[in-house]
């Protein structure tokens, strides 16, 4: 079992100073850094939840998370000269609010001393230390009354400034300021999104508040390093993972770390230059510690999944013609003219030619019981997809459900459930799937993604040419048939972005309890007038594991291809 922090950065661009050295970049986000963010996110509620101070302990008490990050390029590093923070205009503020904690400090140790000497019942000392006490708390009234006439005057109105007055507060003004070099080292990552992997021992009542708490992190390091987090089930295959001698060394959290990170903020008070407190970590490449990296395809587990909450059930012989509806209705509520990757077509109109979003109808398979009833939907996003059109996809989604909410007349629920019209089929109900809360196996992106050598069709896949006659009466001509569908598949397999399998079947029935027949769906296209693709079942064995999801064939974006791992990573094949 394992979680992922997923980090993607708005911007493009990463900029975080190396704690070590000002003029290099920090790539990737130190987990130490990303933890120390999700606990500024905590110390910002009012007052801080009680739950997600738990999560957060119980994530500083986790081994070390593997991480799966991009290459980078390196901007060079140019000293900008930026106007100081007004501190000479502040200083004697801060220099009388010093005096004033210091009094403060010696008052509280005369009451204590006090308060000694009377519990021992010793009237000599208590009589001095009453004279101290009093000593001292004419000190500090003294120095508040001299903070306050500080602050009225300097904040009071002035009828009659002198050219110094007038000085003073224009050195307030960025332009009047003194301006000092600094750097802001940063970096383009090839691929601007981060996983953070950890595999805990299994405790999912965490995951909702570290989800709540990813969701209010904005930044990582400098101002400009926008991010969007969120928790994950799934992650791509690691780049990064903890060992011994690793080449790397990344500062990490440690158990205890949110009490230390309070302590700190209390002693620095964001004022003062700072190491926040941390644990160091030697990284190196998984090939450095014997694991072997994950193929992963062109399509990640970044899934919308939306459950099926109303209106008539369906066999997942439907797939198409429901996940043709769901696509309708998504693109009625996206911008026009909507981005490539969400419409699937070029602005010509002819077939993208990239990879682009998919939509999956999530089937009843795999288990005993199993019937092939459609449980829900998911909306794949593809790797590589760009912020902005990340973004259209999910105003789409928003847009469709906010015409519900108005519909509802509540504006408060946040996952309303959606309509999607099938004519003379009848209108299902969607509800988009949050996350803490726990969907059935079939509808949980792990299910359909994790690593496995093994994958069986749960629905089958679209050819993309005629293989022949896998019927024929000939054994020969059948063979060649076969023999050219196996063949057809392990380049579908490699279209996507994965290794050829080595070994494919051709399954002439169904081999996992739910699914239907090949011949059970309709034909695809629907258009008569378009060639119509020969669709099979089958088996694909990978010499080493592959991270799914795994979706093959012609009509892989409306939901045929899709296949389910079946046992571990290093399973027997069947």
């Amino acid at each position: 079992m394992s979680f992922a922090l997923r980090i993607e950065y708005l911007t493009g661009r990463c900029t975080a100073t190396s704690y070590n050295d000002r003029n290099t970049a920090e790539w990737p986000p130190h987990p130490a850094r990303v933890f120390s963010a999700l606990v500024d996110a905590w110390a910002d509620g009012d007052p801080p939840d009680a739950s997600e101070r738990a999560a957060l302990d119980w994530l500083a008490e986790l081994p070390p998370p593997a991480i799966a990050a991009s290459g980078r390029s390196e901007r060079t590093v140019v000293p900008h000269f930026v106007p100081v923070n007004d501190v000479g205009v502040l200083k004697a503020f801060a220099e009388q609010r010093d005096k004033l904690d210091a009094a403060r400090a010696e008052l509280a140790a005369a009451e204590t001393a006090l308060e000694a000497a009377a519990a021992v019942g010793d009237a000599r000392k208590r009589t001095a230390a009453e004279r101290q006490a009093v000593k001292l708390m004419k000190a500090f009234d003294k120095k508040r009354a001299g903070l306050a006439s500080l602050l009225a005057k300097d904040q009071g109105p002035d009828d009659a400034p002198n050219a110094a007055a007038i000085q003073r507060a224009r050195s307030v003004l960025p332009e009047a300021r003194t301006r000092q070099p600094r750097t802001f080292p940063s970096v383009t990552p090839h691929e601007p999104v981060v996983h953070l992997v950890w595999k805990p021992d299994p405790n999912g009542g965490h995951y909702r508040a570290l989800d709540a708490l990813a969701r209010r992190v904005v930044r990582l390091g400098h101002s400009s390093s926008l991010v969007w987090c969120r928790v994950v089930e799934a992650a791509p295959a690691a780049t990064l993972v903890p060992c011994d001698d690793g080449p790397v060394t990344l500062r990490v959290p440690a158990a205890g770390q949110v009490e230390k990170l309070v302590d700190a903020y209390r002693l620095h008070q964001q004022v003062e230059p700072r190491v926040l407190p941390c644990r160091f970590q030697r990284y190196g490449a998984p090939a450095d510690t014997g694991v072997r990296p994950v193929h992963a395809s062109v399509f990640t587990d970044e899934w919308i999944v939306l459950r099926q909450v109303g209106g008539p059930r369906f066999s997942s012989t439907l797939t198409v013609e429901v996940t043709q509806a769901v696509r309708a209705a998504l693109m009625s509520h996206a911008e026009d003219p909507p981005p490539e990757t969400l419409s699937g077509h070029r602005e010509d109109g002819a077939p993208s030619e990239v990879p682009h979003v998919a939509t999956l109808a999530l089937p009843y398979v795999g288990s005993a019981h199993a019937t092939g009833v459609i449980l829900g939907m998911a909306v794949v996003v593809p790797r590589g997809i760009t912020p902005e059109d990340r973004r259209a996809l999910l105003r789409a989604i928003g847009t469709w459900e906010a015409a519900t909410r108005i519909h509802l007349g509540d504006e408060e629920v946040e996952a309303p459930p959606v309509q999607v019209r099938l004519g003379a089929r009848g209108v299902i109900e969607l509800e988009r799937v949050l996350w803490g809360t726990p969907p059935l196996a079939n509808l949980r992106p792990a299910t359909w993604c994790r690593a496995a050598r093994t994958w069986l069709s749960a629905t089958p896949v679209a050819l993309d040419r005629n293989p022949g006659n896998l019927y024929a009466r000939d054994a020969v001509e059948a063979r060649a048939a076969h023999d050219n569908a196996a063949g057809i598949i392990a380049v579908a397999c490699e279209r996507i972005g994965l290794p050829r399998p080595e070994r494919v079947e051709v399954l002439p029935s169904v081999a996992m309890p739910g699914v239907w027949k090949a011949r059970a769906f309709p034909p695809f296209p629907a258009d008569s007038r378009k060639p119509q693709r020969v669709k099979v079942h089958a088996l694909l064995v990978f010499a080493e594991p592959v991270q799914g999801p795994v979706l093959v064939g012609a009509g892989r974006y409306y939901g045929l291809g899709l296949f389910r791992p079946v046992g571990g990573a290093g399973e027997a094949t069947p």
